[in-house]
Order: C-alpha cells, then sequence, then structure tokens
C-alpha cells in the first residue's frame, strides 16, 4: 500500500442541506458547498508512476549534522531533503515520507517505522 495522487489538502463536496462552518466551507460559483480536511492522505495499492518517482538525495553524511540516537543504532534526520545520499544504516525521519516513499529506493523497517536505505550490489 502507498499513498496515491492527493496527500495533504483534500477537498470534498457535501449536500445543498449542510450547514456553513466556520472553517474550510466555502461555496463555489455555481452554488456547490464544499468543506475540506488538512491532514489527510489517499491510500492505495494500484500502481501508479508516482510511486515510482526516485527521491533525489543531494546532503552528504556528516555525524555533527546527523546525530545519533541514545537508545537505537540509527541517525536522526530532520527534513525529508536532509536525507543523506551516502549513509546506508537506519535513519528516523519524518512520517511525511510516505509521501516521497519509493520501495525501490527505500524500506521501512520495524514498528518505529524508521527508515532504512537499501544497498544494492552489482555482480
Amino acid at each position: 500500500m502507498w499513498t496515491g495522487y492527493q496527500f495533504g489538502e483534500i477537498k470534498f463536496r457535501v449536500p445543498k442541506s449542510s450547514k456553513p462552518r466556520a472553517t474550510r466551507y466555502w461555496v463555489d460559483e455555481t452554488g456547490q458547498k464544499w468543506r475540506s480536511l488538512g491532514n489527510a492522505m489517499w491510500l492505495t495499492n494500484i500502481d501508479s508512476e508516482r510511486r515510482h518517482r526516485k527521491l533525489e538525495l543531494t546532503k552528504k553524511y556528516n555525524p555533527e549534522d546527523y546525530p545519533k540516537y541514545d537508545n537505537f543504532d540509527a541517525i536522526n534526520v530532520k527534513t525529508i531533503n536532509d536525507i543523506p545520499c551516502d549513509y546506508f544504516g537506519i535513519m528516523g525521519v519524518s512520517i511525511t515520507i510516505v509521501n516521497k516513499y519509493n520501495s525501490e529506493q527505500f524500506e521501512i523497517v520495524g514498528e518505529a517505522k524508521l527508515l532504512l536505505r537499501k544497498i544494492k550490489i552489482l555482480k
């Protein structure tokens, strides 16, 4: 299972009988009422080109920039853009990785949902 094309704000139509709300509610030019959710994602098992996009990694690993956890052999990565291209151990990353997750590039490991960059062995 992976994320579909929608990640983040999701808009949906509501019946004309819906009462107005103070937030995330509007009426379009045709009179259709709408609501939205700010933090939502669609999960799917339908393949799409989006899930095969490789995340461009540009940062280099430097121990001063990536502190290790006290109780687990992994480094902390503050943002997805900071994932080092040359570190092949376990990394703690933000849950927002699910939107960029490519199973050909990364593997989610453990119940803590840490990230492990796969090492491909060439013959």
